[in-house]
């Protein structure tokens, strides 16, 4: 859901604020590396997209390492899943097939740093 809020540093600010110190933070995001993405079948987040309205925001790998580091969280694991067989049959067969092996998206462990 990542990719539907504009400011992600108040979001995370406020996941900081919650957490106990040391606590433990996980998302993941799509974050293809593809100009080419395709649902096999469309919701309503895509259909309102496909009217012009702004639904999705774009995050890069850097907005995610700064605004953690700046809402106090230290990254402890980052992994990249890949356009696989795993998520073959929700793609479009051109989507799988432009960008098997490519960058699907990213899944962040971040922890709570402890209070000077």
């Amino acid at each position: 859901m990542l990719n539907h809020i504009e400011n992600i540093g108040t979001l995370f600010r406020e996941i900081n604020r919650i957490l106990k110190p040391r606590g433990v933070f996980v998302f993941d995001d799509i974050n293809p590396d593809s100009t080419y993405f395709k649902q096999n079948s469309e919701n309503e987040l895509g259909k309102a997209f496909n009217h012009g309205k702004r639904v999705f925001y774009n995050h890069s790998i850097d907005d995610y390492v700064h605004v953690l580091h700046r809402a106090d969280f230290q990254i402890d694991e980052v992994m990249f899943p890949r356009f696989d067989s795993r998520v073959r049959k929700s793609l479009t067969k051109e989507t799988y097939r432009r960008n098997k092996g490519h960058t699907l998206g990213i899944i962040v462990r971040a922890v709570k740093q402890k209070v000077p």
